[in-house]
């Protein structure tokens, strides 16, 4: 194994940890806007001919309804 600088090792592992943080930030953000959409989904009034009584976030959660 060839030795490496302790400024290489240094930059390689700071590289890591900032691909990892950016990482984690795009995931907190987009389960947050997710959430922002399904919260904004669910406070909508449905029409009242809506086949329903769920919203359509959950009602598609559920899965299609037999009968």
């Amino acid at each position: 194994m060839e030795k490496r600088s302790r400024k290489e090792v240094e930059e390689a592992l700071k590289n890591v940890v900032t691909k990892n943080i950016e990482k984690m930030a795009t995931r907190i953000l987009e389960e947050k806007s997710r959430k922002r959409v399904i919260n904004t989904l669910n406070a909508t009034p449905l029409p009242r001919d809506f086949p329903f009584g769920a919203s359509p976030v959950l009602t598609a959660r559920m899965g299609p309804r037999d009968g």
